[in-house]
């Protein structure tokens, strides 16, 4: 102020000009203020994750009905807009003074995301562990305390958590954008891809919430001795489980992120994909099934593959068309237990038959994995050994060839394409060489 009246008072002439002479003083001394603004975010950083810590910045499911960023983000980022505001007023080159600042910034928005986000991610058990027996599955899975290894309040938390990270680097982005205009070099990126990092271990959290949730339903469907299924009735209990869970709890989460759709989008994905993976795996387990046994599962696989295909909507007054990534994801894996099953269920009259009709059903299966369909129908080890044998010779056997005979074919083409063109002789002497090699 007092610079600026002199400047208007005594106009710059000849070699005597006031502007900015007091502020040229003070340039050597600007580490001082950049370390006062290092002590004043890291102070502000305490206080963020103490009020997180004690539950005044802790948002609960009452408070809201959609996940919304917690106002310390805000202030965060208000306080580095105070610093960079002051910071242009003290010095004769604030865009130096600027880059010495944007160090400080780096940290802290490191500091934030670590300290005040991840450090409060709950953290989800994976799973039943050892032996359970088949009644306790059965008072597992009619007991609703067990359904959600988050309490709602986690649950909204978590979303909270998710939306901060995804609003902080977003608004990053936007800092980054702005400070350009004057430090070309500024570079924010890391600390993008840590808010993002952080969005996708809470969305990874509340995906295995949700899954963890359907562990006791899928151990339930390997304990059911298939092989004593006499005739085929309604979907079996581990089914209607597994509804059961889902329709609580994807709605939920559609409602958190009623203004970040992406969000549950991935979710859906995730969950969806995990689970059939899940589903695919306890299906192998279950040993050994007989014809009415794959029946029933063949009943059960169709019924699940349903929901899934409908979750994203599921107690949704507005159906709306799941993405195609997230129906062909679900269709690929489902489809392949409903090829699995009808396996089970065919009649091995002639072994080659038998051979070509699996490699017809399941294309892009091998040996290993025919070897553990062989075992769901309780085969003899030398049955098994003579399928294995022939699958491999004509169906492995008959793959490996033709890849084998296409490899000098293909060479000869990008070789061809190399040297068109080029009249060098030992260029022509080198894939003369090859094609005699291969």
């Amino acid at each position: 102020m007092f610079e600026n009246l002199l400047c208007k008072r005594f106009p710059a002439k000849g070699n005597f000009d006031f502007e900015k002479i007091i502020w040229r003083a003070f340039d050597k001394q600007m580490d001082v203020f950049v370390a006062a603004q290092s002590k004043n975010l890291t102070e502000f950083l305490e206080g963020c994750a103490t009020k997180i810590r004690n539950g005044e910045e802790r948002p609960i499911k009452d408070t809201s009905t959609h996940a919304f960023p917690l106002p310390s983000s805000a202030d965060l980022f208000l306080l580095l807009k105070k610093i960079i505001t002051e910071s242009s007023k003290l010095c004769a080159d604030p865009d130096a003074l600027l880059k010495q600042l944007v160090e400080v910034f780096r940290q802290c928005l490191r500091g934030y995301g670590h300290g005040c986000l991840t450090a409060f991610l709950p953290q989800v058990s994976s799973g039943y562990q050892g032996t359970i027996s088949t009644a306790s599955l059965l008072q597992n899975l009619m007991r609703e305390d067990t359904t959600i290894r988050l309490t709602p309040d986690q649950q909204f938390f978590t979303c909270c958590l998710l939306a901060t990270a995804d609003w902080c680097a977003e608004t990053t982005m936007q800092l980054q954008e702005k400070l350009k205009q004057r430090v070309p070099k500024i570079d924010f990126n890391q600390e993008m891809e840590l808010f993002y990092s952080i969005s996708n271990n809470a969305l990874t959290i509340l995906v295995q919430d949700a899954e963890s949730a359907c562990d006791a339903a899928l151990q339930m469907m390997t304990k059911i001795n298939w092989s004593g299924i006499e005739s085929v009735g309604d979907e079996s209990p581990y089914v209607s489980a597994i509804r059961k869970h889902l329709r609580a709890t994807v709605p939920l989460i559609r409602d958190y992120f009623a203004d970040r759709r992406k969000y549950f989008a991935h979710f859906c994905l995730k969950l969806a994909t995990q689970l059939v993976n899940k589903f695919l795996g306890a299906l192998f387990r279950c040993k050994p099934i007989s014809v009415t046994g794959a029946e029933q599962l063949l009943l059960d696989t169709h019924a699940l593959k349903t929901f899934l295909l409908t979750m994203p909507s599921v107690e949704s007054s507005v159906v709306t068309k799941p993405p195609t990534m997230y129906t062909n994801s679900v269709n690929k894996i489902m489809s392949k237990a409903e090829a699995i099953l009808k396996i089970v269920m065919t009649e091995i009259s002639k072994p080659e038959d038998f051979i070509v009709h699996y490699a017809r059903m399941l294309p892009e299966s091998d040996s290993n994995e025919l070897q553990k369909i062989l075992e769901m129908r309780n085969m003899r080890r030398s049955e098994q050994q003579q399928l294995i044998q022939l699958f491999r010779t004509r169906i492995e056997g008959a793959s490996a060839t033709t890849n084998a005979s296409a490899m000098p074919s293909a060479f000869s083409a990008v070789v061809s394409l190399a040297t068109d063109g080029i009249g060098d002789s030992s260029m022509r002497r080198l894939e003369k060489l090859v094609k005699k090699k291969l």
